[in-house]
């Protein structure tokens, strides 16, 4: 079931003032997909799996690149270019044009999406949901943590007040639960954290995002499902 709550919309193309937000009840990434689809069929290795979702992306990324718009049951590919041009002489210029793929809904999911039921949530607070921490020292994702090293979280509702010290991502010892907050924050995005990684002692840590989302005056905490090892 699809879950949403109702809050408050001012822009200007809504004459009400009120919208449906739709509540995720996870956040499903790439390493998630292959365990799901592994375990869907049990005539297929995850091993194998893995190769060949691997070898999808690259392909559709590759026929991107060579300017043909793809289209499978899951989902549509169209490259785009955005900015404004002087005139038919004109040319693209990097700084005033980008390049952008357009992605659309494919008729499989359009046609499974009709049949979706939904439901409505009374007082539904949005909460941070980390998902993928990409340790940049190393790449590897959802596996270490490396301090004093730059890392990544990708999710949702991620963004944070950094001047409140009760806000912040916070890295927690599974040993003895200290708390230690990321100090450093190079970017921040609802959906994707840039940090440098502070001091931390070897062990397991569990990953925390507590903030207060736009609007609320609560503050929520989302934690990450998998456990980290400090290297």
């Amino acid at each position: 079931m699809i879950e949403y709550v109702i809050t408050e919309n001012h822009l200007p193309a809504n004459p009400t003032g009120y919208a449906a937000r739709v509540l995720p009840a996870r956040i499903i990434d790439f390493e998630n997909l292959v365990d799901r689809v592994a375990r869907s069929n049990t005539t297929v290795s995850k091993s194998d799996v893995l190769s060949v979702l691997q070898d999808f992306c690259v392909t559709i990324q590759e026929l991107i690149m060579d300017g043909m718009n793809v289209n499978t049951p899951i989902a549509n590919f169209r490259p785009t270019i955005t900015g404004t041009f002087t005139d038919q002489s004109d040319s693209f210029d990097p700084a005033r044009h980008r390049v952008v793929v357009r992605v659309t809904s494919g008729k499989s999911v359009r046609r499974v999406i009709r049949d979706a039921q939904v439901g409505k949530v009374l007082g539904g607070k949005p909460k941070p949901m980390p998902v993928t921490y990409i340790d940049g020292a190393t790449g590897v994702r959802n596996g270490v943590i490396t301090p004093g090293r730059p890392g990544r979280l990708i999710g949702d509702n991620l963004r944070y007040d950094v001047t409140d010290p009760a806000q912040g991502v916070f890295f927690i010892n599974s040993a003895d639960g200290t708390a230690t907050r990321v100090e450093e924050l190079v970017w921040g995005q609802p959906a994707h954290l840039a940090f440098i990684v502070p001091a931390l002692v070897a062990g397991d840590d569990t990953v925390q995002v507590r903030a207060v989302p736009s609007g609320n005056h609560e503050l929520r905490i989302g934690v990450m499902d998998n456990v980290l090892t400090v290297v």
